[in-house]
């Protein structure tokens, strides 16, 4: 009486199988996507999945190279918000910027440690191309200063997804 063998794959195939399977996932989502971290008090969101694809988007959020000469190195990245795309109007009255009229932020006269800091210099439209881009506190350094100003948005490296 010949008694076939039950023919399971081993648990050593099913484990290589499974560490295979979740490795080429890792990868495919590696290409796309990577966690960064902001320890910044410019944001209140301290780990972001950051998208190496895809087109910034009102109320979203963009990481880029500073374009500016004060304060970082040129290197450094910025993570920010998105609140004024083409076609927005921005308006300067003293220290004030607003965003098709509505108030969105006041551009302070010194950083934390006292050193002038230089209002945007911007009246218009904002142009095909650009981004008007805020941190979410009031000592954020983000487009109410000449620095940074209107963020091209070929400057834009990764657009942003707060987790927590």
């Amino acid at each position: 009486m010949d008694q076939k063998k039950d023919k399971k794959p081993s648990k050593a195939i099913l484990v290589l199988s499974s560490i295979i399977g979740v490795g080429l996932c890792v990868l495919i989502v590696i290409q796309f996507y990577y966690i960064s971290w902001n320890f910044s008090p410019s944001l209140p969101y301290t780990m972001f999945v950051v998208e190496k694809r895809g087109l910034p988007q009102k109320g979203g959020f963009v990481v880029f190279n500073f374009p500016g000469k004060q304060f970082y190195n040129p290197k450094d990245r910025f993570v920010k918000k998105v609140v004024g795309v083409p076609g927005d109007r921005v308006e300067v009255r003293g220290r004030e910027v607003f965003l098709n009229g509505e108030s969105v932020a006041v551009a302070k006269e010194k950083s934390v440690k006292g050193i002038p800091l230089a209002q945007l210099n911007f009246n218009g439209v904002i142009p095909e191309g650009k981004l008007f881009v805020l941190g979410m506190t009031k000592d954020s350094y983000d487009s109410r200063y000449e620095d940074v100003g209107l963020v091209d948005q070929n400057r834009i490296i990764w657009t942003g997804h707060p987790v927590f």
